[in-house]
This record gives C-alpha cells, sequence and structure tokens, in this order.
C-alpha cells in the first residue's frame, strides 16, 4: 500500500487492536454521512539498506526498493508501519493483518508479499514482478 489507509466501520471493527496498537485512527464523515476513518501508521527504521536491492541515486542511498530485506528485531510483532524516512510511502503489513483481513471478509486492498523472514536476502520476492496474494 502507498500513501494512506482509509477504512470504514466493519474494517476499524475487524482490525481494531492492531490498528489501535501500530498507529493513529482520524474520524471522517463523507457527505452522504458515511463514516470512515483515515489511518496514520507507526513510521519505523526496519529497512537493512545493504541487503536491500533497488535503484540507487548518485550517493549509493535506496531510492526505490525493488526486495526488501528488514531487521527482524524491528519489525517482530508489527503488524503495521511504513519507514521512517518515507512519510507518504509504502505502507506495510503482517500476514496477521492479512489473514485477519481474509477472514473478516473485508474488500478493497491487494496485497503483494514484500518480505519473508525464513528467506536469506538474494531470495525475498520482487516486488516489481509479483503478483497480488491470492485471498
Amino acid at each position: 500500500m502507498t500513501g494512506i489507509l482509509v477504512f470504514r466501520r466493519s474494517a476499524v471493527d475487524a482490525l481494531r487492536d492492531m490498528l489501535d496498537a501500530f498507529g493513529e485512527l482520524l474520524p471522517l464523515e463523507d457527505e452522504g454521512g458515511v463514516e470512515l476513518f483515515a489511518y496514520n501508521p507507526r513510521a519505523l527504521e526496519a529497512l537493512d539498506h545493504v541487503q536491500s536491492k533497488g535503484w540507487r541515486n548518485d550517493k549509493g542511498t535506496l531510492d526505490v526498493v525493488g526486495r526488501h530485506v528488514f531487521f527482524p528485531s524491528v519489525v517482530e510483532g508489527v503488524d503495521i508501519f511504513r519507514q521512517k524516512d518515507k512519510p507518504r510511502g509504502v505502507i506495510y503489513l503482517s500476514d496477521r493483518f492479512v489473514q485477519r483481513w481474509k477472514q473478516a471478509k473485508l474488500k478493497g486492498l491487494d496485497f503483494i508479499l514484500a518480505w519473508d523472514s525464513e528467506l536469506p536476502p538474494e531470495k525475498q520476492p520482487n516486488v516489481w514482478t509479483s503478483k497480488p496474494i491470492k485471498l
């Protein structure tokens, strides 16, 4: 996911514990009175810039990541986050989040595997060529 997440009440009800634990829900209301919630996830320094692969700028800094490698000690037990240096960037979701989404039969999001903690860095999926996860 990139940018911002906006949820309906049914999604908030199904995911409330994760949403509260890992970010901030901001109430909204559309012209028709539909209750919506914008979600601002916590920002973490989770990406291993040395092991991750992608497009690097002239200074060697990763600008666009294709193969993600995260620091397990930072992301362990975290269900939702974004990179601290990318405030409007990609929002990363845990497998637990995806499974809860599926169990609640929610719609509106596609998920692509960005990182598998059990794979070595060179075997991580390439998000540019990966297909969405089948729910």
